[in-house]
């Protein structure tokens, strides 16, 4: 049985017991009338046999007046066990009978009979009628048991179907949180929580993938160029060792930044000078290219960030996008914020249209089919700012384009 049935029959039964205790109690309350009502009759009668009954008379006789009582009784004169006078309505064998009786002069005893069945008749009306309304009620609440669990179990029903679509990897919307602060409302939430978090271990993992193949395919390749080289003789030991360590050392850097970016929310390198991993940063690229890039530093003091893996990848990913855009020299501006360091790149290349600066951070996204790349280096860079809690900012200039990275200080 499912549990929307479990749950309108619980109520039905739960409105069915309800009913049931109500006519119990009902029932008792009009049955203790009920006694109360045949005890007055039986003191009625006994009165009214009293009044009627004359003594002095020899044998006892009645008199005309007053008026019998309206219901069913049965009066009798007993003198030493004898019954020398009855009156009233005539009781056939086996019929229920309740007396009372009273004793007079003379020992005579006065005795009274009533038909209790005159005085139970509403009794067992209210009893059906009872019955009756339990049976409509218990309806009624099936009625209303099935609207509302079609209404209240709505959450669950898109809860359940939203589990269904994660556990298929198929990242659902957020489920709609019921108003107010129950279990259903905290259930959502944190359905929502998980599955977000879920779609971001994912993206990071498929990220990492991605952006890995990226960084560490132009190093590769120049590793292999450069052996391919000493291998055919076409260079010596002394030209080659220097490229390939540069290389390896970038290759290196790459690494451990995405291994940062793969644990951002296990940050243990120690802070390092921003100006440093600028410096650092800047003498990955060869010569031709270093020659191109002005440092301008702008920090009165050295100042440390947490994340230098990651903030020296990000400096180096927009360098080498802006150096590719443009032959003239492109300016790396670092400056204090607040608690933030802004590392500001500026080129003097042609912009971009505007329409697309909002998709540059998108993965695979290339504005210029004719530079290279596959376009996930700027992407990698907003991935980057999110993962320290930074900022990614891309604009154009009158005398070209700039990228703006904001990273939090090392705080300690």
């Amino acid at each position: 049985m499912g549990f929307r049935w479990r749950f309108f029959l619980s109520i039905a039964l739960a409105v069915l017991i309800g009913a049931v205790v109500e006519g119990v109690l009902d029932y008792s309350e009009t049955r203790q009338q009920v006694v109360s009502d045949i005890t007055n009759a039986l003191e009625a009668t006994l009165n009214y046999g009293q009044s009627v009954v004359d003594l002095e008379s020899s044998p006892p006789r009645l008199l005309d007046s007053p008026a019998p009582p309206p219901w069913r009784s049965r009066l009798r004169l007993f003198q030493g066990g004898v019954v020398q006078l009855e009156s009233g309505s005539d009781f056939l064998e086996g019929e229920p009978l309740t007396s009372a009786s009273r004793l007079l002069a003379d020992d005579k005893v006065l005795e009274a009979s009533v038909d209790p069945r005159f005085f139970e008749r509403p009794l067992n009306e209210r009893l059906h009628s009872d019955l009756l309304d339990a049976s409509y009620q218990v309806a009624v609440a099936v009625a209303v048991a099935l609207l509302l669990a079609s209404v209240l179990l709505k959450p669950i029903r898109e809860l359940t179907s939203a589990v269904d679509d994660l556990s298929q990897q198929r990242f659902p919307d957020p489920v709609t949180v019921p108003p107010g602060n129950d279990g259903f409302a905290r259930l959502a939430r944190s359905f929502n929580r998980m599955s977000a978090s879920i779609k971001a271990a994912m993206d990071r993992e498929r990220s990492f993938t991605l952006y890995a193949s990226h960084e560490l395919r132009t190093p590769l390749s120049a590793i292999k160029l450069q052996t391919e080289s000493l291998e055919m003789g076409m260079a010596s030991t002394e030209e080659v060792v220097p490229v390939l360590t540069q290389h390896i050392d970038r290759m290196q850097r790459v690494l451990e930044a995405l291994l940062s970016l793969a644990h951002a929310s296990e940050q243990t390198a120690e802070p390092i000078s921003v100006t440093s991993i600028a410096v650092e940063t800047i003498r990955a690229f060869p010569e031709f290219q270093r020659l191109r890039i002005h440092l301008d530093d702008r920090l009165d003091t050295p100042v440390k960030v947490a994340s230098p893996y990651l903030v020296g990848q990000a400096i180096l990913n927009l360098l080498d996008n802006a150096l590719k855009y443009t032959d003239d020299t492109v300016t790396l501006s670092l400056a204090r914020d607040g608690d933030s360091i802004t590392a500001r790149i500026r080129d003097r290349g042609m912009g971009v249209p505007e329409k697309v600066l909002d998709k540059l951070t998108d993965s695979f996204f290339r504005f210029d089919l004719h530079v290279g790349g596959n376009g996930l280096g700027l992407a990698l860079v907003k991935h980057i700012a999110q993962a320290f809690g930074g900022d990614l900012d891309l604009r154009n200039t009158e005398n070209g384009f700039e990228a703006t990275l904001q990273t939090p200080v090392a705080t300690g």
